[in-house]
């Protein structure tokens, strides 16, 4: 069944053009994203000078190659705004990196060439096609519906060991990544990823987004099921997957709920944002010992949790030292930030996403990351107050950047990269880039009567514009729903 791998992955390139060819953009860009996150296989041809072809490349081949073709008049409309700069600065980060380390500028183009594909594409085409409220409404139920088309398969594997990768493909996704699967009275699922974690992530995300649509109005029924059954089933999923990450994030994104539902306030997710800010500082300064926290996961959760914890900070700390001496723009690719024994043998154990990026780009790479996760958040509390954040209109973009909260809280401890997210952050950004333009024209305030068909209605037209002479052989698939 191997031969199976080669036939989805290159195959997905056809899939793709074939939903852009006939369902709307936005909603062929959420499906392509969603779907090949939860089932292409894990695996990858390496491709020289260019981003090994796996999952979520191939996606992103696909949709770039499917916009220009199939959709190239909208593509020309896409205007940049300052919130895009920080992915830009991050798109770039790595070239940097590499002709400050005296590597050149092939390698230079290399690395960057797969910032790109796994960073630039996804978030441009975010704030292309879903960068405004009615975008961010469906990409939070895509999001939602993909979630629980999991949650069956994820109590499958819960109860028979992770198979179904191996079923399907016929190669597991790793053996590192089964052993840690095994749990008291069952297995911590892994589907069709990298490890069990990205997949309590994604559980618990979806989660808090099906909590705060419920929670507004925003939708009542999926599939002809009521929310709040959908809701219960998913909180029981991640309950079981026995993940500490997960019940914290489901914990705090029930605090953030409550507080804006009563005390009016996002106060509690800038202070999220802050605390996550705060951490980087002192971790990438040195300042930051993790013994204390270890003790306390020792006399609060258990032992074995604090030993972990404390393996984890040892190996960080070594880590950060050899960042350290390259402190701008970190040691670029091929293992140069890694620590390696008097032997020449890499002793290095590499968990969080930010300590890589720290390592490989310095702070100006971890600097650019963290704005390009987090600055939407912050500017969505400016031009949203809290009282509108459980409006059915506002809702989805409040769901989408608390998830994106604790995305970048996940990159402090681990490194579970999903385009889904960085699609997410895309079309935060487009929102946001919109109320810039706004306020550039004068135009203030929260209009919460613009609805999905105006927005339609509005692109149609654009569409019209700029490009009078052509007439659409079938119905338009812009106002198709």
């Amino acid at each position: 069944m191997f031969i199976l791998i080669p036939i989805v992955l290159f195959g997905w390139l056809g899939i793709v053009f074939f939903l852009f060819k006939h369902l709307p953009p936005h909603r062929a860009l959420i499906i392509s994203f969603v779907t090949a996150y939860l089932f292409l296989p894990v695996y990858s041809y390496p491709i020289p000078g260019l981003p090994a072809y796996g999952k979520m490349s191939a996606t992103c081949y696909a949709v770039l190659f499917s916009a220009i073709f199939l959709d190239w008049y909208y593509v020309k409309l896409f205007r940049p705004s300052l919130i895009d700069l920080p992915m830009l600065v991050w798109c770039t980060c790595p070239f940097m990196s590499s002709m400050m380390n005296g590597l050149g500028a092939y390698d230079g183009f290399r690395a960057a060439s797969e910032q790109i594909a796994y960073w630039g594409v996804p978030y441009f085409f975010g704030r292309l096609y879903l960068g405004n409220l009615a975008g961010l409404k469906a990409l939070a139920i895509g999001m939602l519906a993909g979630g629980v088309v999991y949650a069956p398969l994820c109590l499958f594997e819960f109860r028979m060991s992770p198979q179904l990768h191996t079923m399907l493909y016929g190669v597991p996704v790793n053996d590192y990544a089964f052993m840690q699967s095994i749990r008291k009275g069952g297995y911590r699922p892994i589907l069709f990823n990298v490890h069990g974690l990205s997949v309590a992530l994604w559980m618990a995300l979806v989660t808090i987004i099906g909590i705060w649509l419920w929670q507004s109005g925003t939708l009542t029924r999926l599939w002809r099921i009521s929310i709040h059954h959908l809701i219960g089933g998913l909180t029981a999923v991640v309950i079981i997957i026995q993940s500490t990450g997960a019940w914290l994030y489901l914990l705090l994104s029930f605090a953030i709920l409550i507080t804006i539902r009563f005390l009016r306030t996002t106060l509690l997710v800038l202070v999220l944002v802050a605390t996550i800010a705060s951490y980087l500082y002192v971790a990438t300064t040195g300042a930051f010992n993790g013994d204390q926290l270890v003790q306390l996961v020792s006399s609060t959760i258990n032992p074995e949790r604090a030993q972990s914890l404390e393996f984890r900070f040892d190996n960080e700390k070594n880590l950060i030292t050899k960042a350290r001496q390259r402190m701008l723009f970190g040691w670029a690719g091929w293992g140069r930030s890694r620590v390696y024994n008097e032997y020449g043998l890499d002793v290095s154990v590499t968990d969080s996403f930010w300590v890589m990026t720290f390592g490989t780009t310095g702070v100006f790479g971890l600097t650019a990351v963290t704005t390009v996760i987090l600055l939407p958040v912050v500017l969505l509390t400016y031009y949203y107050p809290a009282k509108t954040w459980l409006h059915p209109k506002i809702a989805p973009a409040a769901a989408i950047a608390i998830v994106l909260v604790f995305y970048m809280m996940d990159n402090l401890v681990n490194s579970m990269g999903n385009s889904v997210y960085v699609l997410a952050i895309g079309s935060l950004s487009g929102l946001i880039a919109q109320e810039l333009r706004s306020e550039q024209l004068g135009l203030t305030g929260i209009n919460l009567q613009v609805s999905e068909e105006f927005l339609q209605n509005q692109r149609t037209l654009q569409q019209a514009l700029i490009a009078p002479e052509h007439t659409p052989s079938k119905p338009n698939r812009y106002l198709s729903s």
